[in-house]
């Protein structure tokens, strides 16, 4: 039998579940939570994200658009519809393999919200809808999230403000989910090892293992290893991109990450792995690279009247935050998501007058039939 050695020294960590999800529609170009991820990546040197759990808020948000804005949100999606009942049976699946998800929203007083809106967030998704306003959201938020992330994110995260200006008439949709898995093959105890880094040999626990894992090595040099959980439905794709690097990696995973996804259905072998035990939690504001492929949702010409006829909303914000534990026994991992919709004022596009050359003027009436002053300035001093 063959025996591969794989050192983790940058990789790219992704969790799957088999089978993937009838139903789903092919992405139209990139896929959204890999062009996230390269984004994030230009930022951090731990670029960790969720993507379903960013589905299901940008999903939320989808199911109150309507024309445009729709159309723009399925298409960044790869969805032809936003179908929250296929999203909740997804998440149901989930719940099967072990995965906590919850879902729930939260208003301004100044914004009502379509009945039909809270009705399909609530049938599909079994979503909250806080009433609670002033002092008494806070308290709420802490509860439901530190459920739904089983005490991983203890507190509501994101910042609340409703109580003034136009933040009275904002709507913030969530997600929250979180996994607790054991791996099928427990690690011995970690031992420091060196990490090379692009900045340079860090000492880091380390854990080591050799033993049958599905494993890949695909044309680009990437080593693709599968670490399935102990329940059998959830599994960690390790890549281990090859002389091209991370970034060249990433990159890939944008155009298409299905090839790599396979590997878990790859003939096992020994596997010699060696990869860092993890303890992160990040915080990532989406906005900028979201707002690239969903221009108009973040616009003033953005439109969901399906959420509230009322109130003109745009999305002013999408924010996520993670936190991942990797260690000898499994993975505990936790995100939170948020999408917070904005009132957008209408804006006209102007043209640009500078006097910053010699100019005339005067000042008169509005019929202008009685000139008051006039004059005509070379310089102004």
């Amino acid at each position: 039998m063959k025996k591969v050695s794989v050192l983790l020294m940058m990789a790219l960590i992704c969790w799957t579940l088999a089978p993937a999800p009838p139903g789903k529609a092919e992405p139209s170009g990139d896929a959204l939570w890999a062009m996230v991820l390269e984004e994030t990546l230009k930022e951090k040197d731990q670029a960790l994200i969720s993507p379903i759990s960013l589905e299901v808020a940008l999903k939320m948000a989808a199911q109150g658009a309507k024309g445009e804005t729709l159309d723009e949100m399925l298409k960044a999606l790869g969805e032809s519809e936003p179908d929250l009942e296929k999203m909740g049976e997804r998440l149901k699946e989930l719940k099967q393999a072990g995965v906590v998800s919850a879902s729930g929203l939260y208003t301004g007083p100044g914004v009502t919200l379509e009945d039909a809106y809270l009705s399909a967030l609530e049938q599909a998704l079994d979503a909250r809808y806080f009433t609670q306003q002033g002092e008494a959201l806070k308290p709420a938020l802490d509860e439901w999230i530190s459920e739904a992330t089983q005490g991983l994110i203890k507190k509501y995260p994101f910042e609340i403000d409703l109580g003034q200006g136009e933040s009275q008439w904002m709507v913030v949709l969530l997600n929250a989910l979180s996994l607790k898995a054991k791996w099928e093959k427990p690690f011995v105890e970690a031992e420091n090892g060196v990490f090379h880094g692009p900045d340079g040999d860090v000492e880091v626990p380390m854990l080591n293992q050799t033993t049958d894992y599905a494993y890949q090595q695909m044309e680009d040099g990437t080593q693709c290893v599968y670490l399935p959980y102990e329940s059998g439905d959830l599994g960690m794709t390790l890549l281990l991109p090859g002389e091209d690097g991370l970034e060249a990696l990433v990159k890939r995973l944008r155009e298409d990450p299905s090839p790599y996804l396979k590997t878990a259905a790859q003939p096992t072998c020994a596997v010699s792995l060696t990869m860092p035990t993890l303890d992160l939690s990040v915080e990532n504001s989406l906005k900028q690279t979201l707002k690239a492929v969903m221009p108009i949702s973040f616009s003033n010409l953005a439109d969901f009247g399906g959420m509230s006829a009322e109130s003109k909303l745009g999305i002013g914000d999408v924010q996520q935050n993670v936190r991942l534990k990797v260690d000898e026994m499994g993975t505990e991992a936790a995100a939170a998501t948020a999408v917070v919709l904005s009132p957008m004022s209408a804006v006209l596009s102007s043209v640009e007058v500078c006097a910053d050359r010699p100019y005339a003027f005067m000042i008169s009436d509005p019929a202008g039939e009685n000139i008051l002053f006039a004059g005509a300035i070379r310089t102004p001093a």
